[in-house]
C-alpha cells in the first residue's frame, strides 16, 4: 500500500473527490522517515512509497477542513489513528456530505498535538452530484 510521506518542511499535497451524500474514509498510511522505515518503487514513471515500520502516531491530534481558501470550512471531517499501527483516518459521513454544495474546494489536513496548527497535506476537493455512472 502506498504511504504518504511528509519531511516536517512543506506540506503534501492530496486531492479527491466524492458524490454528495456519499460517505468517504481516507486511509493515510504513514511511516518514520528512517533509512529501513519505507520502501519505494516506480511505477509509469510515479514513485510509490511502503511502510516497513510504522510511523507511532499514539498521543497526535489532527483536524482537517474542505472549504474555501481562507473560510470557515464547509465541512469538517473526523480525523483518527490508530497510535502505533501508522495509519490516519480521514472520514466524512453521508450527513456531513450531502450538506457541501457541489463545486471545487480546498482541502486542509493539519497536526494540532502542540496547539499549533502545522499543516500536513493541502489540496482541492471537489464535490459532485448524482449518482455513479459504470459503463
Amino acid at each position: 500500500m502506498p504511504v504518504f510521506r511528509y519531511d516536517g518542511n512543506e506540506p503534501g499535497a492530496l486531492n479527491f473527490n466524492f458524490r454528495r451524500g456519499d460517505k468517504v474514509s481516507l486511509v493515510l498510511p504513514m511511516a518514520a522517515l528512517a533509512d529501513g522505515s519505507y520502501t519505494t518503487s516506480t511505477v509509469q514513471g510515479v514513485t510509490l512509497y511502503t511502510v516497513v515500520t510504522p510511523f507511532d502516531l499514539t498521543g497526535t491530534t489532527w483536524e482537517a477542513g474542505i472549504g474555501a481558501l481562507g473560510a470557515t470550512p464547509v465541512c469538517e471531517p473526523t480525523v483518527t489513528h490508530d497510535g502505533t499501527g501508522g495509519q490516519l483516518t480521514i472520514t466524512i459521513t453521508e450527513t456531513q456530505s450531502l450538506a457541501v454544495p457541489s463545486g471545487s474546494y480546498s482541502f486542509e489536513l493539519a497536526e494540532t498535538t502542540t496547539n499549533v496548527r502545522q499543516q500536513v497535506l493541502l489540496g482541492t476537493v471537489r464535490v459532485r452530484e448524482g449518482a455513479l455512472i459504470v459503463p
